[in-house]
């Protein structure tokens, strides 16, 4: 048996996606014209849709919170944003807005995690999950904020 790309995307997605449409002959993401933007910025670029941050965040909450209820658990449950997902500013302050913890997997991402406390965008109360390997460079970084007075 010959499997295909193509066999495998189609067995595994659902298309089209939610937000993708076709207009006039060419692919649009929530409207906007991906031509539009392959002409402008070439390829490849990353696109992120900001609104759809939020609603998968509200999305896993509900889930949990129904899956909780359903089984009569009764601790908390943090949705906490893996930063490692982007680095980006505006990405993750989408993420902030929305009652979220952080989940660090490098010591990059301690440097991310002062820089918006610097910024007042975090305070020290967050949760913060440090996941993934523990370089010496990253296990001293997790020690510095914890100095710091970051709790957790």
């Amino acid at each position: 048996m010959k499997n295909t790309y193509f066999d495998l995307v189609e067995q595994s997605y659902y298309f089209p996606q939610e937000g993708f449409d076709l207009r006039d002959g060419y692919l649009t993401f929530y409207g906007v014209s991906l031509k539009y933007l392959i002409d402008k910025y070439d390829t490849p670029f990353k696109l992120m849709y900001l609104p759809r941050i939020a609603d998968q965040i509200k999305k896993a909450k509900n889930l949990f919170k129904r899956a909780m209820k359903a089984n009569g658990y009764a601790g908390k449950y943090n949705y906490c944003y893996c930063t490692k997902c982007s680095h980006f500013h505006h990405v993750i302050g989408a993420a902030l807005k929305h009652d979220v913890d952080l989940e660090t997997s490098s010591s990059f991402d301690i440097d991310l995690i002062l820089s918006l406390y610097e910024k007042g965008e975090i305070d020290k109360s967050i949760t913060i999950v440090h996941n993934g390997y523990k370089t010496d460079e990253y296990i001293t970084k997790i020690i510095d904020i914890q100095n710091r007075g970051f709790k957790n």
